[in-house]
């Protein structure tokens, strides 16, 4: 599968602060100027990359990110529900607690980050790569995922109930006490170890 990467080209340094003053922010090497807390609504970030950058003080409400690329973040507890991500990087950040809850994902890759506690129910996520990454009692009951790959992923504890999805491989990533319901175990892939540990789960003795 290809994911298709951030399209971004030139860059313009600017302070995040100034986003309230336009409404979309492109082709930014953003810079984190935030020292109160501020809500930044109905905005477009296109083509911007974020690095070094702590969304402690940030809140985000009806925003979109399109090309973006964050290194070296902080994005924990960061509530972005109902957002739109397209063809974006996220590295070595951190993810705690994120709520993508209904949210649009596309093109996205996720890689050496802590995204334990993530929320990605009712979300739509396609052409995604999570390489990695820990995702401790993540969620993503009542999702769709199409053409995701999962590769050296800590899963443990989350929650794949309910989850539509068209042939998900786990054989790479640790399962230990995820819950899947007989919908979300149709057509996964998983190690010999995990598919001991599903049968368990079953209620099924192995001799």
């Amino acid at each position: 599968m290809k994911i298709v990467k951030p399209k971004i080209t030139f860059l313009e340094r600017m302070e995040l602060s100034k986003i309230i003053e336009v409404d979309e922010y492109y082709n930014k090497e953003v810079v984190n100027d935030i020292k109160e807390d501020i809500l930044i609504s109905n905005k477009i970030f296109s083509s911007c990359v974020f690095e070094g950058i702590s969304f402690a003080k940030i809140k985000l409400d009806s925003v979109c990110f399109i090309d973006c690329r964050f290194a070296n973040c902080d994005l924990s507890n960061l509530d972005l529900s109902q957002v739109d991500l397209t063809r974006c990087s996220i590295m070595t950040s951190k993810l705690s607690g994120v709520s993508f809850h209904k949210s649009i994902l596309k093109d996205i890759s996720i890689v050496e980050s802590n995204a334990s506690y993530i929320d990605f129910s009712d979300a739509i996520i396609s052409n995604t790569q999570f390489i990695d990454t820990k995702m401790i009692d993540s969620v993503f009951t009542n999702s769709t995922l199409k053409n995701v790959i999962f590769d050296n992923v800590d899963l443990s504890k989350t929650d794949f109930t309910y989850v539509e999805h068209d042939k998900i491989d786990l054989s790479t990533s640790r399962i230990d006490s995820v819950r899947f319901d007989l919908k979300s175990l149709k057509g996964l892939t998983v190690s010999n170890e995990g598919a001991v540990i599903i049968t368990e789960m079953l209620g099924v003795k192995v001799k």
